[in-house]
């Protein structure tokens, strides 16, 4: 039911609505709103390849239908180790979607981009199902990283999970 594909230039809307989303910026770069057309530029210049842009976008496909994004990124080849993000549209959630998606990238960094380890940073009180999402699929929480980010005009505490494959 669910598959993980390349983003195409018809993802666009999915893909504004996710990065524009405030629930979006809890790791990353706050407050940052992103145009249509910079999106645009962002899905043409992808590639399928994790070694070639240290990133590796997906979208999460629900029977033709996407439904969100799941994400390798900070890769490191030579530790051979990448972090998972995750973020589905939330009409989808808890459906068992972004478990799923997570198992499915799980199996594709095994099999064919041969990652030795998955990490996983989280904020752990305002989100507490999606500690669940990477429990249920072999991740283990290794570290709390003390007021590491800041949000909502105040430090937050970061759950730093991994899975070593």
């Amino acid at each position: 039911m669910i598959t993980l594909r390349p983003l195409e230039p018809e993802d666009l809307d999915i893909l504004y609505t996710i990065e524009n989303a405030p629930e979006s910026w809890s790791i990353g770069l706050p407050g940052t709103l992103y145009s249509r057309f910079s999106l645009r530029k962002y899905i043409l210049s992808q590639t399928s390849s994790l070694t070639e842009q240290g990133q590796l976008r997906q979208v999460i496909d629900l029977d033709g239908r996407a439904i969100g994004l799941i994400d390798l990124f900070d890769y490191d080849a030579i530790a051979q180790r990448a972090e998972v993000g995750i973020a589905v549209l939330k009409t989808e959630r808890h459906n068992g979607y972004a478990t799923e998606a997570l198992r499915l990238l799980i199996l594709q960094a095994r099999q064919t981009l041969n990652l030795h380890q998955l990490t996983a940073k989280i904020t752990p009180y305002s989100n507490p199902s999606c500690n669940q999402v990477f429990e249920h699929n072999g991740f283990c929480l290794i570290a709390t990283l003390p007021d590491w980010s800041f949000q909502s005009g105040h430090f937050v505490d970061i759950a730093l999970y991994s899975l070593i494959l």
